[in-house]
């Protein structure tokens, strides 16, 4: 009878166990889906020329951005600004495309996404390798800091925005 019940409580262990890693790797999975749809919005915004209207939306109010030149970018206004003036200039015909490559979860409310790019405007192409670390503020991921390094092409003008 003893062994009995100790054998139903391990196997209830073992069970609650199980069922709680299943939920914990299906709500990475959601996070993940959502830290996805961010970098796909980023683009999305870029690609329909939204800068001005719903790039803003990406970032915490106190993120930070190094661009292709290392010009540090403190905010969320200053990003903005800075992306309306570049997207309004050399890259108005600009088309980005994004390969996420990985989204690594540094706690489950902390990820980092490595993401290589291709943009091409005029006759010009620029690849960049950018890392993006996301949190999860209210249930919603948002861009808190990102730095954007040139691979290939062509460095651009981006100067920090004027005040």
């Amino acid at each position: 009878m003893q062994s009995s019940r100790g054998y139903r409580f391990g196997l209830s262990c073992l069970l609650a166990i199980a069922m709680s890693l299943n939920l914990r790797a299906e709500d990475e999975s959601q996070n993940e889906q959502a830290v996805r749809n961010v970098l796909s919005n980023f683009v999305d915004i870029w690609n329909r020329n939204q800068v001005g209207k719903s790039f803003g939306k990406l970032f915490t109010n106190d993120a930070d951005f190094v661009v292709i030149r290392g010009t540090y970018l403190k905010g969320r206004d200053e990003i903005v600004a800075h992306h309306i003036k570049i997207r309004k200039g050399i890259y108005g015909d600009s088309h980005l495309v994004w390969n996420p490559v990985r989204v690594k979860f540094v706690r489950p409310d902390v990820a980092v996404a490595e993401v290589a790019t291709e943009m091409t405007f005029g006759q010009d192409k620029r690849n960049t390798f950018a890392t993006i670390v996301l949190v999860r503020e209210h249930s919603e991921w948002l861009i808190t800091s990102m730095e954007n390094t040139l691979v290939f092409g062509p460095a651009g003008p981006c100067a920090p925005p004027s005040k």
